[in-house]
């Protein structure tokens, strides 16, 4: 969105200002928009292929604090001291949907 609000407004300008009324008129624009829209997402996969996917997601303290809370905590890292697994364990458990899965 932050990249693609300037091409869009650029893209709304440039056929706004086609004097004849063809399909070139918005037919250029759009080609160039869609063109523009296939370079950042092969750059963005790009990315995402040499860095892949974190191993964790980044929290806000807030955040940690509010579901370090359910076990009487004030760190997902004192979690993981008193459950004995890793901090990433704790966050894959937390986020599991499957009911079963909670003891």
């Amino acid at each position: 969105t932050f990249f693609f609000m300037p091409v869009m407004v650029g893209v709304s300008a440039w056929i706004e200002a086609g004097e004849e009324d063809t399909r070139d008129r918005f037919y250029t624009p759009l080609f160039w928009n869609a063109a523009a829209g296939l370079v950042f997402l092969l750059l963005f996969n790009g990315r995402l292929m040499l860095q892949g996917f974190p191993e964790s997601p980044r929290l806000l303290a807030e955040d940690e604090t509010e579901m370090a809370m359910m076990f009487a905590c004030r760190t997902l890292d004192e979690v993981a001291q008193v459950t004995g697994i890793t901090k990433q364990e704790v966050l894959r458990e937390l986020a599991n949907p499957d009911p079963a899965h909670i003891k």
